[in-house]
């Protein structure tokens, strides 16, 4: 490229890490980097963007890295190995720890559709791990979910595996970075960041297709 140049339409300086993607011949994707890609996306979206607020776009574009990257990790170790999906594990977690729940209820604390919640439900039923009781014979759709023996028995210990790859995940902080970084995370939700299941066509970001949840 020589002295600057551009990678994807986004000018370089000279000595820019970003230049190391430039072939010669044009922009190559598969040599990216995760870490530059952030570099490389907020360039793109500066030269587009007018009043680009760059800072809530890095917090944004990592927050979800991060929580797609913990998401993936505890999948692939931890749950499908225990016989269930992230979206099952969710909707596990809130009946473990709510006794009883009426599954509209499951689908308010998940952030998710009650169709969602529903095929979910299905499945893990299906497996032994929950089952469903009619509430009410005048509104069929009230159900109320607990978790089965089976689903007791293996939860408590799957939950102990999930709290151990947190602490390994987040191992790079201090417990008072941990709590600090909690405490921001909290207040971003209560500032309007908690999804509502209207708002939210499937299991966030990184979940399956319906076809292949639970």
């Amino acid at each position: 490229m020589g002295k600057g140049g551009s990678v994807a339409g986004v000018t370089c300086a000279e000595g820019d890490p970003l230049q190391r993607y430039d072939t010669g011949m044009g922009f190559d994707p598969s040599m990216v980097t995760p870490a530059d890609f952030e570099e490389l996306a907020v360039a793109a979206v500066r030269r587009d963007t007018a009043g680009l607020d760059e800072t809530a776009m890095r917090a944004g574009f990592n927050l979800v890295r991060a929580a797609n990257s913990l998401v993936q990790a505890a999948e692939r170790k931890v749950h499908r190995p225990a016989g269930w999906s992230w979206p099952g594990f969710r909707v596990l977690f809130i009946v473990w720890i709510c006794g009883e729940v009426e599954a509209r209820n499951i689908s308010r604390l998940a952030g998710v559709t009650r169709q969602t919640t529903s095929s979910v439900l299905t499945t893990l039923e299906r497996a032994g791990f929950i089952e469903r009781e009619r509430c009410s014979v005048e509104d069929r759709r009230l159900v109320a979910v607990r978790l089965t023996q089976q689903g007791l028995e293996q939860v408590q210990p799957t939950f102990a595996r999930h709290n151990r790859l947190e602490s390994q995940w987040f191992a790079c902080l201090t417990g008072e970075e941990q709590r600090l970084l909690a405490g921001l995370l909290a207040r971003v939700l209560s500032h309007g960041g908690e999804p509502r299941p209207d708002d939210t066509p499937h299991d966030g970001g990184s979940a399956p297709a319906p076809a292949d949840i639970g």
